[in-house]
């Protein structure tokens, strides 16, 4: 369940920072995310639904749609 929360809140922090992106043109994308991704780290509430680093989740949802937009 932890997983499946954590993966929500993910999504919804990169929807939102693709959101903020298109709404600042003179920023990169990269920096609003990271942006993001510190504010949910400062939320105490979130960062208590987000689990500690697992690299097999990593290889899931981040670096296996990279690979697949990649072939295509």
């Amino acid at each position: 369940m932890g997983l499946m929360a954590s993966s929500f809140v993910i999504m919804i922090a990169v929807a939102l920072s693709n959101f903020i992106g298109k709404g600042i043109p003179g920023v990169a994308s990269s920096y609003i995310n990271i942006l993001v991704g510190v504010g949910i780290a400062a939320i105490p509430v979130l960062n208590t639904i987000v689990p500690e680093f697992n690299d097999e989740v990593f290889m899931l949802l981040i670096i296996a749609p990279l690979l697949f937009l990649r072939v295509n």
